[in-house]
């Protein structure tokens, strides 16, 4: 807050019309002052130093405090605000996210029972499994291919739900590690599985890391 008694803050016409003259500007607060607001320095050209009196004597911070200022400037901007997701709260618990742990071998089983037109094969990056869906004939909008890449499933142990990284700035930088999960729900969107057929084969999705499971079905639904 300023003090609205402190003469630095009545604006001087004359100063501002003549500043050369009469008086310079702040570097640091960039105001318009007369003279008198600067303490006198035979080192400098007008024998006045660059900052007023009320600049010289504020607080300065250190350069610890003044990273973290920023930081937290950074932190909580609009830009960065924006690229925060809804719901982000549901993803960052990593250790909820593991849920029920299921192998790619396991996983792949239980599916190809109810999903027969895939065909699976070694992916592009190492450990992961490129999945695709054939057809028994070229497919015009395909461009007379018989099959189309869907997504990949990781080699290993997969959690239940997807675990994510963020960057230091609350920000979701990229999938870290895909849950089993993810697969059904990419699979029921294609239209490929049902929900009560994970159900059934995969049991219902339980835990507080559930949530996003349920809103994305739930969109689902409804979508229009």
């Amino acid at each position: 807050m300023h003090d609205l008694n402190d003469p630095s803050t009545v604006l001087d016409r004359q100063v501002v019309e003549s500043p050369d003259l009469l008086g310079k500007e702040c570097l640091t607060c960039t105001k318009i002052l007369a003279y008198s607001f600067f303490r006198k320095d035979s080192s400098y050209r007008d024998g006045r130093r660059d900052r007023c009196q009320q600049c010289e004597d504020s607080p300065r911070l250190s350069t610890a405090e003044h990273t973290a200022r920023l930081k937290e400037m950074n932190y909580n901007s609009h830009a960065t605000k924006k690229q925060r997701w809804d719901n982000q709260e549901d993803y960052e618990n990593s250790v909820a996210r593991i849920g029920t742990p299921m192998t790619h071998s396991d996983l792949i089983y239980k599916i190809r029972k109810h999903v027969r037109n895939l065909y699976i094969t070694e992916g592009r990056i190492i450990g992961d499994l490129a999945v695709f869906q054939t057809y028994p004939c070229p497919q015009p909008d395909l461009d007379g291919r018989s099959f189309r890449y869907l997504f990949y499933i990781p080699t290993g142990t997969m959690p239940e739900f997807s675990q994510y990284e963020f960057d230091a700035r609350d920000v979701p930088v990229r999938e870290s590690k895909r849950g089993w999960r993810t697969v059904l729900l990419r699979l029921i969107k294609l239209g490929l599985l049902s929900e009560e057929t994970c159900d059934r084969e995969f049991g219902r999705a339980q835990g507080i890391a559930s949530t996003v499971w349920y809103r994305h079905l739930y969109n689902f639904r409804n979508r229009k």
